[in-house]
């Protein structure tokens, strides 16, 4: 099963933004729900096959966003349904938010977000 995940900052969040989100959704072949009033969830079908892929946003608070995508495709043959989907809404979520920027992707960074300003101390010596 795929799980991919993307943080971005400079996504500022408002009525506009959210019509720009759920036309984002619509050109993509999808809808746009809002599950509360920060969190969404779009489902799409991708790829020759029509995978099911789930999308979903999280409007936090400081301008930022946060995208999970998540399908039945495998993590061992690199997922490349479901990462060229991320792929696309990401560029579409720098389209239509101007300024803002990717953080972290979890297909180029790993599988999770490490905290800034924290120092991760080295492996001890294998002797």
């Amino acid at each position: 099963m795929a799980r991919l995940e993307a943080w971005m900052d400079g996504v500022v969040d408002g009525p506009d933004r959210r019509q720009e989100l759920s036309e984002l959704a619509s050109q993509l072949g999808g809808q746009l729900e809002w599950l509360d009033p920060r969190n969404g969830e779009v489902k799409l079908a991708c790829g020759d096959e029509a995978l099911l892929v789930t999308a979903w946003i999280e409007l936090l608070p400081g301008n930022r966003l946060r995208l999970l995508l998540s399908s039945r495709e495998g993590m061992s043959t690199g997922a490349q349904v479901t990462a060229a989907a991320l792929e696309v809404i990401l560029q579409g979520l720098l389209d239509i938010a101007k300024g803002s920027t990717v953080r972290f992707r979890s297909d180029r960074d790993g599988p999770l977000l490490k905290p800034q300003g924290i120092a991760i101390p080295a492996a001890p010596p294998m002797d």
